[in-house]
């Protein structure tokens, strides 16, 4: 049977990444010990610090599992109901607000209105979490009944942040330092707040220009919104993320079923969304992932709780690679994982 680090790589070089031009990091995992590690490019386009197993990278709309599995901590804490308003959570808040809760935030059925769309064109400055919820409280409803229909929503996320910070009464970078970070052993993934703190190894984002040149596109208008896509972590760090998942230092087994279970609505069909994760199935294993993007970042992670394979695929550059190419990376790793399969 080939080599799998040889089929990854062979994979990989199909793409032609240049070492002096922004490239990415793949690893792959079996119950946190690498099968695979492979890095391209550099940090920076002009730099010369390459790109490591160690380099953070902003992993976009990824950070959705982290602020769900900060909510579901507190639910099991019994600090937060599920069953929550966000006319409960939030005083004040337009009276739409009263049929929304937390539960369909997490799961992208709220209905509530995509914050994108509605910046002011003269806005100057970093638009921040309490942006988005500004923006929320100004509006007399959401665009569909909460619970009918499904839409993907940054907006949610953004607010679940906020509702951390309520909740808790500290901030939300700092409620996942302490208690998602810590216990799993990751100690240099955060939430970046420009105001108060330095990634450590950091990436720079990257787009192509009309010409099709590298350009640097590190950070956007929304880059700042937290909950729903600011944290930065290596390939390495987020082994330890799965491997914390699956040994249960972060969440209870009853927790996690609830994370890795399908939405439904209202008329019973399912959202394929579980709580922060969408999910399918291959093989007859379940399988939870999540893409993300943003300004000069891609991002893809894969998990298979059931066997402990994690494949996670950090890009900072724009461009499909981490999406059309972390799938075949993961059929490469289950062909040669037989003996796990069902």
């Amino acid at each position: 049977m080939p080599d799998l680090k040889q089929e990854i790589s062979a994979l990989l070089a199909e793409q032609a990444y240049r070492p002096d031009e922004p490239g990415c990091a793949v690893g792959v995992y079996l119950n946190g010990e690498p099968l695979f590690e492979g890095c391209h490019g550099v940090r920076a386009l002009g730099g010369t610090e390459p790109i490591t197993p160690t380099t953070n990278f902003r992993i976009a709309s990824v950070s959705k599992q982290f602020t769900a599995a900060a909510i579901l901590l507190l639910a099991e804490r019994g600090q937060l109901r599920l069953a929550a308003s966000l006319c409960d959570l939030f005083p004040g808040f337009p009276a739409y607000g009263a049929e929304i809760t937390v539960a369909e935030l997490i799961g992208h059925t709220s209905g509530i209105k995509d914050y994108e769309d509605l910046i002011p064109s003269d806005f100057s400055g970093t638009f921040r979490d309490a942006d988005v919820l500004h923006l929320m409280t100004q509006q007399e409803s959401g665009d569909f009944a909460p619970g009918s229909a499904y839409h993907y929503s940054n907006t949610a996320y953004a607010l679940l942040a906020l509702i951390v910070e309520k909740i808790t009464c500290e901030s939300f970078p700092s409620f996942l330092e302490h208690n998602l970070f810590g216990p799993a052993g990751m100690k240099r993934s955060l939430a970046w707040d420009d105001r108060i703190a330095v990634v450590d190894e950091r990436a720079m984002g990257h787009r192509r220009d009309k010409a099709g040149a590298w350009e640097l596109r590190d950070q956007g208008l929304t880059t700042s919104v937290l909950g729903d896509g600011g944290i930065y972590t290596s390939i390495r760090e987020y082994a330890l993320w799965d491997l914390a998942l699956r040994n249960d230092r972060i969440l209870s087994p009853a927790a996690l079923r609830q994370a890795y279970t399908p939405g439904r609505l209202d008329d019973g069909s399912s959202t394929g969304y579980g709580f922060g994760w969408r999910i399918e199935e291959k093989r007859g294993l379940m399988v939870c992932h999540h893409t993300g993007s943003t300004t000069g970042f891609n991002s893809f992670a894969r998990r298979i709780p059931s066997i402990g394979l994690c494949t996670i695929f950090l890009a900072n550059r724009n461009g499909d690679e981490p999406k059309n190419l972390a799938p075949k990376i993961e059929d490469l790793a289950l062909a040669q994982l037989k003996d796990l399969l069902p």
